[in-house]
């Protein structure tokens, strides 16, 4: 559970910051984003993770997680983020990451286009 929601904690890190300069440059710009400014999509592959993450509370498995890595819970009952759980077989990133068998290749790359 630990090591899929730090990634998670550290996305988190990476996203708000840049939706907070996105709306600094909708200010000048005027750019056409109401919908991706009100809220944010993440895609997580493991649904301890995301089940943890929507929590409103700690739990006795959680506790010993250190509480910076909980700073994004306010933006999720907030409702600025939100989390979809993707399956492990529909994970494009992977044939940027791994070495797949034929078969998983041509059915992300398909995926892709």
């Amino acid at each position: 559970m630990e090591a899929e929601y730090f990634p998670l904690s550290m996305c988190m890190r990476e996203l708000l910051p840049l939706k907070r300069l996105l709306m600094e440059l909708n200010k000048v710009f005027k750019f056409d984003l109401e919908d991706a400014l009100t809220k944010s999509m993440v895609f997580e592959d493991n649904a301890l993770a995301v089940q943890l993450a929507t929590m409103p509370k700690m739990t006795p498995q959680s506790k010993h997680i250190a509480l910076h890595n909980h700073f994004f819970r306010k933006h999720i009952a907030r409702g600025a983020v939100d989390f979809k759980h993707v399956s492990t077989e529909l994970k494009i990133a992977d044939i940027l990451r791994k070495g797949l068998g034929d078969t998983k290749f041509e059915k992300l790359r398909k995926l892709m286009m």
